[in-house]
């Protein structure tokens, strides 16, 4: 789509900088990328009424918060600006740019400019004297299930832009608590200055496969002002949470805990083996529940299993702590996918009730399962009727009804009814009908749940709405998801469902249960098990600019990246129809997950440098990474990481450092390309879902034979 924009009349050209350095007849790289060209501040430009043309072209504008004015910047698209004079405000002075107004953020001027901006000054008192340092050392102590595993502790510092996770944290040592082998650890790191920090975000990390890697469980973000004169963060008493920040509380470390030393050896009556843990037994391995073993085969039969329940097999012999999810379903498993399918942690949840049995061999576990024979209910009220579908609450449905109106629910499969002696509680918002049915005192919409032959109701003032939200081709890459969140919710909220996938766009929708308890709603990019921002996301979007629309489409917009400080940008439409397949109800095709190392140099399978042809594929890992081990490279080797599907590259600007890194045998080349210093054999790890920048990341280590392993 073409971008014009129309300058006032009386803008002059001494308000306005424009980007139009010289172009490069041919500034694109072997690898199709492009080279930002410097801005230059032009001659003055004539007052004039007419609209200027902004196509191939960002604008940059400043925000002073009372200081003087800043003429907005107009900068070719790819092309460095030119930093205006600091402007000035009394009693004050100027601290930078900055891309949010709550002012977290510098804004880089060497950057290319790819969007539009709007920067925000940031104002320093005059008489402001800067507090001395602070050092402080901050002490955490994790929780039984945060440990399991040798897991470790990372601490993350406000003032770290630059890390994933933030530095590793010291152990200071580990505690019995239930018996031998489960407590918790003690661990601590020391702050230059706590004022600066600000704030504190603990993560749960891991070493795999000699990497060390993200496990999955981290805290909130806590602020260190509000600690007092505390110094330790505990979590000893939290819940098992995995993929959703678990909360503290600030204390006083202690140094002589030393937990329970006389704590005893794990039960006898545990009874060692395979068992069949989930959040229908609390996640604790019963004798119920126990695989039979036979010859290597271990069978469970007959397992009761509710919509909604999740579980693993707990492998408890050896260390105790092997966990067995959806991926170790195997292939040929025919209820996988549809009746079991997995989420978040490798957690496998039912979507059927029924009656399940299961077989383990060598690790790998298949299913089978009988079908419950349940009721066939309908909610009906005059000419309306509604049939109930089964969750794990039990049957469930909902309808619209007037004040006065009267409502029951049939069983169609022996013609009984259930009505107003059946209520599990006693309600205000109904009283008793004609016959046994339930009236509703009031307009409204009424949800029914059916268990075990009585009803639970819940009343809304608005009927449920389903919002729905088109994406963008840039938004989807790597399987994006979308989650929404509402009004002032912290965090990334729920996951949308997904209709479709036409080869440009994705269709999502979540059903808004009460619409009058919402104003605003903000789409997120996520990965699919919403354990991760992705990096873009919608401002707060206000229900009532809708009208009668239902859908928000962002597929016109152009890439808009929170990590710059820029949002997604849609227009309300409405969807006609279902959200039906354009495919005829066909699968989702087969994304493209494969990576290569591509290039140009002694690594090259065949002649033609930066060719997929000549590229070496990388091998699947885990869900978010895939690998390549083994690489021999000579110096001047030339190379990034490409995924053709989806355009992605990934270059210099993503290889990690730490403890391990080889990032200092290479070197950065034209359009961030990987320039090999030192020749050697080495092992690479592609994270294309790691938080950060771009997001993704490369972790490249020397390569360590497998005999020496």
């Amino acid at each position: 789509m073409k971008k014009t924009s129309f300058i006032l009349l009386g803008l002059t050209g001494g308000l306005l900088l424009l980007g139009c350095g010289p172009v490069d007849a041919d500034t694109s790289s072997d690898s199709g990328e492009s080279t930002p060209e410097e801005s230059l501040t032009p001659p003055d430009i004539p007052v004039t009424s007419d609209p200027i043309d902004l196509a191939g072209k960002q604008i940059i504008q400043f925000e002073t918060d009372g200081g003087s004015e800043v003429a907005d910047l107009i900068v070719e698209t790819g092309a460095v600006a030119t930093k205006p004079a600091d402007p000035t405000k009394d009693g004050f002075t100027f601290s930078g740019w900055y891309t949010e107004k709550e002012l977290k953020t510098q804004f880089d001027w060497s950057k290319a400019i790819t969007s539009d901006w709007t920067l925000f000054a940031k104002w320093v008192d005059e008489d402001y004297v800067a507090p001395d340092p602070e050092p402080a050392t901050i002490y955490f102590r994790d929780a039984s299930w945060w440990s399991a595993s040798d897991a470790l502790a990372y601490a993350k510092l406000g003032n770290d832009e630059e890390s994933d996770y933030g530095a590793a944290m010291e152990k200071v040592r580990f505690c019995n608590d239930q018996y031998q082998g489960v407590g918790y650890n003690y661990w601590k790191i020391d702050i230059p200055d706590v004022n600066v920090a600000e704030t504190i975000t603990f993560f749960r990390m891991g070493q795999d496969n000699g990497i060390t890697a993200y496990w999955n469980a981290y805290t909130v973000t806590v602020d260190l002002a509000e600690r007092g004169e505390s110094n330790l963060y505990d979590i000893k008493a939290s819940t098992e949470s995995w993929g959703q920040a678990v909360s503290g509380t600030w204390g006083t470390y202690d140094p002589n805990d030393k937990g329970n030393e006389d704590a005893p050896e794990p039960p006898a009556e545990l009874d060692y083996g395979n068992y069949l843990a989930g959040s229908f037994n609390n996640w604790a391995p019963t004798k119920g529940y126990k695989f039979a073993e036979d010859n290597g085969v271990y069978t469970l039969s007959n397992i009761k299993l509710n919509i909604g329940d999740e579980f693993k097999i707990h492998d408890t012999r050896g260390d105790g702590n092997t966990w067995l999810g959806y991926d170790k379903l195997s292939d040929e498993c025919a209820l996988k996918g549809k009746d079991l399918v997995g989420v978040g942690d490798g957690n496998i949840i039912v979507e059927a009730i029924g009656t399940y049995s299961f077989t383990l061999v060598n690790g790998t576990i298949d299913a089978t399962f009988v079908p419950a024979e349940l009721p066939t209910y309908v909610l009906c009220s005059g000419e309306q009727s509604v049939e109930m579908t089964y969750t794990k609450n039990g049957a469930e449905a909902g309808i619209s009804l007037a004040a006065d109106a009267e409502f029951i629910v049939k069983n169609t499969d022996d013609n009984t009814a259930l009505g107003y002696s059946d209520l599990a509680a006693t309600y205000d918002f109904v009283s008793e009908g004609t016959d046994n049915a339930i009236k509703l005192n009031k307009a409204g919409y009424v949800k029914v749940i059916v268990n075990n032959g009585k009803l639970s109701l819940t009343y809304y003032e608005e009927e449920p709405l389903t919002i729905y939200f088109i994406d963008a081709t840039w938004w989807n890459k790597d399987t994006a998801a979308v989650s929404i969140s509402f009004d002032e919710e912290a965090g990334l909220g729920q996951l949308m469902e997904k209709h479709y996938h036409d080869g440009v766009t994705n269709l999502w929708s979540f059903e808004i249960i009460d619409p009058s308890e919402v104003s605003t709603v903000t789409f997120h990019r996520v990965n699919g098990d919403l354990t991760a921002d992705w990096g873009a996301a919608t401002e707060p979007i206000a229900l009532a600019d809708r009208g009668e629309h239902n859908v928000y489409d962002i597929s016109g917009s152009t890439e808009a990246w929170t990590g710059n400080g820029n949002y997604a940008v849609g227009v309300w439409t409405t969807l006609t129809g279902t959200p039906e397949d354009p495919d005829d109800g066909e699968e989702d095709p087969a994304p493209d997950y494969t990576y290569y190392l591509i290039g140009e140099g002694s690594f090259l399978t065949g002649e033609a440098a930066w060719a997929t042809d000549s590229a070496i594929s990388f091998e699947p890992h885990t869900d978010n990474e895939v690998k390549l081990l083994g690489i021999e490279l000579a110096v001047g080797d030339v190379f990034k990481i490409h995924q053709p599907g989806n355009n992605v590259w990934a270059g210099y600007s993503e290889l990690k450092d730490g403890q391990g890194s080889a990032k200092g045998n290479f070197e950065a080349g034209d359009d961030d390309n990987i320039v090999v210093k030192t020749a050697g054999t080495y092992d690479f790890y592609f994270d294309f879902t790691a938080v950060g920048t771009e997001g993704h990341s490369i972790w490249v280590a020397t390569s360590t034979p497998e005999a020496d392993l």
